[in-house]
């Protein structure tokens, strides 16, 4: 049940202003913030009601979306790092960037925000789990773990297009959703707290390609290592194993980008294609062979410097 993070009544309705006067309705289980934000009004709309997250930059909480009750992801930073002028433009540009970006198998944002008081961001929620609680998909049928894979590349080729970055990504970045139309429909995540971080000032889209075949190699085999042997039931998905070899090699016949990846990928669907297709099994990105990033513009990290 709802209950107050100051004087712990509870009430029926999450979000609702306690009679107390002093906090709004928490989930009943939430995590203190270092911020002591949680239950408080924030940036004059949002009330964290849980916290995901936090370290010295940010915090990353659930939270309600005044007065509609909308559920959103709030990140917040830290008040040392909103003074910090090189950390707010590397949150606010990317930011501006995902905002640009209308993809199925990413989360929206709804805003950001740089006051006197608050400097973050919010985004969309899900009712979700992490593809980390599956992994290895040892018992899913290969139709819908390439449904899967196919998606998790959309959206790594849909940032890589928009000059973004997802260093190191893994199961943890990977959100599933249940639905009436599509048992394992994606989101990939992860994107703003990578850009808050050092780990995006060496990255580049090949390195992302790297880290992405080192996933989904641990997806199919359960081990991240090149020669690791299918699993019997997973002959038929041995016609992509050559593709995300491809992307874990360490010289320069590796991947530039998803782009590169999704292309040969959607090839190889339409060479392999069923003549029963799964209806959810849809491509929003063109399977025309994109021009690479190496052949348009590389990535802007050139304001990501060592002082952020």
């Amino acid at each position: 049940m709802p209950l107050c993070p100051v004087c712990s009544l509870t009430g029926a309705k999450l979000g609702a202003r306690c009679q107390c006067d002093d906090a709004y309705l928490v989930s009943d289980n939430f995590r203190r913030d270092p911020a002591n934000y949680i239950g408080q009004l924030v940036a004059g709309k949002y009330v964290p009601i849980d916290t995901l997250y936090f370290d010295e930059r940010l915090t990353h909480y659930e939270a309600l979306q005044k007065p509609m009750d909308r559920r959103a992801q709030l990140y917040l930073l830290a008040p040392q790092y909103a003074k910090n002028n090189d950390v707010v433009q590397r949150l606010t540009q990317c930011a501006a960037r995902l905002a640009a970006i209308n993809h199925p198998s990413l989360l929206a944002v709804y805003e950001s925000f740089n006051d006197q008081n608050f400097t973050g961001v919010s985004i969309e929620d899900t009712r979700s789990y992490r593809l980390s609680k599956e992994a290895p998909f040892n018992g899913i049928d290969e139709v819908s773990l390439m449904h899967i894979i196919h998606q998790i590349l959309q959206a790594m080729a849909q940032l890589h297009h928009n000059k973004l970055l997802l260093p190191h990504i893994s199961p943890e970045n990977v959100l599933i959703l249940r639905t009436s139309d599509d048992p394992y429909s994606v989101k990939v995540t992860g994107v703003i707290n990578a850009y808050l971080h050092d780990s995006v000032l060496n990255a580049n889209p090949a390195s992302d390609v790297f880290e992405l075949g080192k996933m989904l190699l641990y997806l199919i085999t359960g081990s991240t290592r090149p020669n690791a042997p299918l699993p019997p039931y997973r002959a038929r998905i041995a016609s992509i194993m050559p593709l995300i070899l491809r992307a874990t090699r360490n010289d320069e016949q590796r991947y530039s980008s998803a782009i590169e990846f999704l292309h040969d990928f959607e090839n190889l669907l339409e060479l392999n294609k069923s003549p029963h297709p799964r209806p959810s099994l849809q491509t929003p990105v063109s399977s025309q062979r994109p021009k690479s990033i190496r052949e348009t513009e590389t990535i802007d990290v050139v304001w990501m410097h060592k002082g952020s």
